[in-house]
């Protein structure tokens, strides 16, 4: 993730499968461009990287000049926040949580032995 005094960030986001993955990928690459301490070279990528039980698995990565540790978090963040504006105003949606249903019995021995 280090080359030449810069930093690779990599972000997964789960998409619904009834999203447009072809418009969501853009929304990635726009949304880089939108915050100011990514870099333009190497040009930020988007790509579906995996077909998830619950998610299309979207696979992000941009580029940072000379991060520090705090530098990334802040950038992460807006970055995340970017994402998910442009998300919303394409209609394009996040998976929802996936939902887990548990099933079974529990017994207690209190025989002293």
């Amino acid at each position: 993730p280090y080359g030449r005094g810069r930093y690779r960030i990599v972000e997964h986001v789960g998409l619904a499968y009834e999203a447009d993955v072809g418009d969501a990928l853009e929304e990635f690459t726009a949304a880089a461009a939108a915050v100011e301490a990514v870099k333009a070279e190497p040009t930020p990528k988007a790509y579906v990287d995996d077909f998830g039980s619950d998610a299309v698995v979207v696979r992000a990565h941009y580029w940072i000049e000379d991060p520090r540790r705090r530098d990334i978090f802040e950038i992460r963040s807006a970055y995340a926040q970017a994402v998910k504006e442009r998300l919303e105003a394409s209609d394009v949606r996040i998976s929802p949580a996936s939902k887990r249903e548990l099933l079974g019995r529990i017994e207690v021995d209190d025989s002293t032995t």
